[in-house]
């Protein structure tokens, strides 16, 4: 076989793995023990984790839950850190809450809320009171 460098853009790690030759065990390779000829005694599987996965470990958080009231300003510079704790979460749930005195209008919530938030394509609940 003929060795030769690759640049970067000629790798694709999207579709699978690289072995080196140097990592992979060959059948009979010399210091290990033949596989003996005949049944073998069944594999027992790895013990299945606890529900929820793992317990944390120490000086770690599982679960965190936020509670804030908010204006307008202070919504924006939530942004950030609920991103930050998305991108780690893989999603997060956000439950909104807004009341107004005397009532919100029904078109202005469809048109101004409900609608951005199906276009957008979130998966969402709307309850109103």
């Amino acid at each position: 076989m003929e060795k030769r460098s690759a640049s970067e853009d000629e790798i694709d790690l999207d579709a699978g793995c690289i072995l080196l030759p140097d990592c992979i065990i060959q059948e009979g390779t010399p210091g290990e023990p033949p596989i003996p000829p005949g049944p073998q005694p069944p594999v027992q599987p790895p013990p299945t984790p606890p529900p929820g996965g793992p317990p944390p470990e120490p000086g770690e958080v599982r679960s965190i839950r936020i509670d804030m009231r908010l204006t307008k300003p202070m919504l924006f510079k939530t942004f950030s850190a609920l991103g930050n704790l998305a991108d780690k979460s893989g999603e997060i749930q956000v439950t909104v809450e807004g009341t107004k005195d005397g009532g919100f209008d029904r078109n202005w919530l469809r048109n101004a809320v409900k609608e951005p938030l199906e276009e957008a394509g979130i998966e969402l609940e709307i309850t109103e009171k």
